[in-house]
């Protein structure tokens, strides 16, 4: 069994337990490679950059990249591996003995968690979202392109969840496109695969939406005039084509954090655009005001 990740979206892959497997195993110590093609280096903390040897044992916190044409295989436990292909870099980061974080920054992991331990989980963090699965079966690739990170995150066994900082997605199985800019002021999420529920996560009541295959949903953020508050819409259509008909629009505001400003400013101009689309526009007006334009 395989498992193919405001800002960042997070995959956690927690136990199933499968009469099949007869005793899941804890995760060991340190990280084994068990498999090594083509070009693959690996850099310890506090350490050098060097080859990846099969059969050797490293410690969490340790980054690892693949050339073209490359791959690799980790083993956190008995059953429980990370495949790691081509032209990718992830850094394989321990938060405790029973939970490991998988930062991708770029390219594509498959997590093969057949026998993990229960209680455990393992997050695949990328730029675009953060995502959880209960399974074992999940696929996260990460890409970046202009001003947008990207995350195509893929289910086919056991059910997981996705999470941004104004939305999830429960019992998530399937396929689903996230892009969002680097700024934080935009985020698109497109349903590739699969009936789901979108939760917006309202400061104070939480509003869940039918997200059905092919659905689209933008959310857009700006700082409020006054500069104490952000201000969310959101649009759900049904579909992504143009001129979709938009089927749930929410706005509403949160305080402002002072403690961690946002790199960029986003009271400023909004481009609603995807990986691999132009911009289609720079004004402030892209951004949508109390009742945004019936367009996708």
């Amino acid at each position: 069994m395989h498992l193919r990740l405001d800002k960042v979206a997070l995959f956690t892959a927690s136990t199933m337990i499968f009469a099949a497997i007869a005793l899941a195993k804890p995760f060991d110590a340190d990280f084994t490679v068990t498999k090594v093609s083509g070009n693959v280096t690996i850099q310890a903390p506090d350490a050098a950059i060097g080859d990846a040897r099969v059969g050797k044992a490293y410690p969490y916190g340790s980054k690892i990249k693949t050339a073209r044409r490359s791959s690799a295989v980790l083993t956190l436990s008995d059953g429980n591996s990370v495949r790691i292909s081509a032209k990718t870099s992830v850094i394989v980061n321990e938060e405790s003995k029973t939970f490991k974080r998988i930062l991708l920054e770029t390219g594509v992991v498959d997590l093969l968690m057949d026998n993990m331990d229960k209680g455990s989980k393992v997050d695949v963090e990328m730029a675009a979202a953060i995502c959880g699965i209960v399974g074992t079966h999940l696929h996260a690739k990460a890409s970046e392109e202009k001003k947008v990170d990207a995350a195509q995150i893929s289910i086919t066994q056991g059910e997981g969840y996705i999470k941004g900082a104004y939305f999830e997605i429960p019992k998530f199985k399937g396929t689903m496109n996230i892009s969002s800019t680097k700024d934080g002021r935009y985020t698109r999420i497109r349903n590739l695969k699969g009936e789901h529920n979108l939760v917006i996560l309202h400061p104070e009541n939480a509003r869940e939406i039918n997200f059905s295959e092919g659905n689209l949903a933008k959310i857009y953020v700006r700082i409020s005039e006054d500069k104490k508050r952000l201000e969310i819409t959101v649009l759900v259509y049904d579909s992504d084509e143009p001129n979709a008909k938009i089927k749930e629009t929410i706005t509403f505001s949160i305080v402002r954090s002072t403690t961690k400003p946002p790199t960029h400013d986003p009271s400023g101009s909004h481009e609603d655009f995807e990986l691999g689309e132009e911009e289609t526009s720079t004004s402030s007006s892209s951004i949508p005001s109390t009742t945004p334009p019936d367009k996708n």
